[in-house]
C-alpha cells in the first residue's frame, strides 16, 4: 500500500473472506483514483469474478505481463503468504519493482477472483516518486526482460507471436520513458545509450516493419530515433499542460 493511499474499512474483510470461500491464489479488487480531490472509478468488471489458470492466463497474465496493455502494481490485491515465500526469488528495483514482483506470483496462480468493490484509492500526485525522472529506469528494464523471458519459456508462454508482443512491450516501454523524461535529452550520452542498446536493438529488430521507432532503431537511424522522440517529448508535455489546466 503506498503511503499517501487509503482503504475502505472492510477492505482486507471482504478479499480474505473470497479468497477462503473459494481456494483463490489471488484477489484483487475494484479502485478509485483519486487527484485534487476528485475521484474516478476503475473496475475491471462490473461483477464478481472468478477464473481459472487457463482464463487468468489469457485475459490479466498475458494483458499485463506479455503486452503491457494494462498497468500492474501490488496494492489493490490479496497474496498468498506461502506463494510468496517459496517461489519469488528477487522483488526487483524500482521502478519496475511491482511488474517483476507480479511477473515471478502470476505464473503460479491457480485460481484468481475479483470482487467489484471499490475498496482501494489510489492518490495520484504529479511529484510522486514513481513520476519522477530516474535515470537508472531502462537499465533496470533491461535486467527484467532476460527474466521475463526465461519465466514465459518455463511457461510454456514463448511461441512467435509471444516473442513480438514482448517486443511491442519492450520498444514501447522506453519511447514512452524517452519521451516522458525531458531530462533525458540534457543527457544525450545517455539518451544514445539507451538507443543503441543491444537489447533495445534486438527487440527492435522483431517488429522492425510494424513500429516506427523500432524501425529507427533497427535500422541504425538513431538520428532520426532521437528526433522523432523529442516531437513525441514536445507533444506529451503540451498535453500534460493542457490536462492540468483542465483540472484547475
Amino acid at each position: 500500500m503506498d503511503s499517501d493511499d487509503f482503504v475502505a474499512d472492510n477492505y482486507c474483510e471482504a478479499m480474505f473472506l473470497l479468497a477462503k470461500e473459494l481456494n483463490a491464489d489471488l484477489v484483487e479488487c475494484g479502485y478509485n483514483e483519486c487527484r485534487s480531490g476528485k475521484s474516478k472509478a476503475n473496475l475491471r468488471c462490473l461483477k464478481d469474478e472468478v477464473l481459472n489458470k487457463a482464463e487468468f492466463t489469457d485475459k490479466i497474465f498475458k494483458a499485463q505481463i506479455v503486452n503491457g496493455t494494462e498497468s500492474v502494481v501490488v496494492w489493490g490485491k490479496l497474496y498468498l503468504r506461502d506463494i510468496i515465500l517459496n517461489n519469488i526469488e528477487d522483488y526487483g528495483q524500482c521502478p519496475l519493482e511491482d511488474y517483476y514482483f507480479n511477473m515471478q506470483y502470476y505464473r503460479l496462480v491457480e485460481r484468481y477472483a475479483y470482487v467489484s468493490q471499490r475498496l482501494y484509492n489510489y492518490n495520484i500526485t504529479d511529484n510522486s516518486l514513481s513520476r519522477s525522472f530516474n535515470k537508472n529506469t531502462y537499465f533496470v528494464l533491461k535486467e527484467v526482460q532476460p527474466r521475463k523471458e526465461m519465466i514465459l519459456k518455463s511457461s510454456g508462454l514463448f511461441s512467435d507471436e509471444i516473442k513480438e508482443e514482448c517486443a511491442f512491450w519492450y520498444c514501447r516501454y522506453t519511447e514512452n520513458y524517452l519521451k516522458n523524461s525531458p531530462k533525458v535529452f540534457d543527457e544525450n550520452q545517455l539518451f544514445y545509450e539507451i538507443i543503441k542498446d543491444e537489447e533495445l536493438c534486438k527487440q527492435a529488430n522483431i517488429i522492425r516493419d510494424k513500429n516506427k521507432f523500432a524501425s529507427y532503431i533497427a535500422g541504425g537511424r538513431y538520428r532520426s530515433a532521437y528526433y522523432y522522440v523529442r516531437r513525441g517529448a514536445v507533444l506529451s508535455s503540451v498535453k500534460r499542460c493542457v490536462k492540468r489546466i483542465i483540472r484547475r
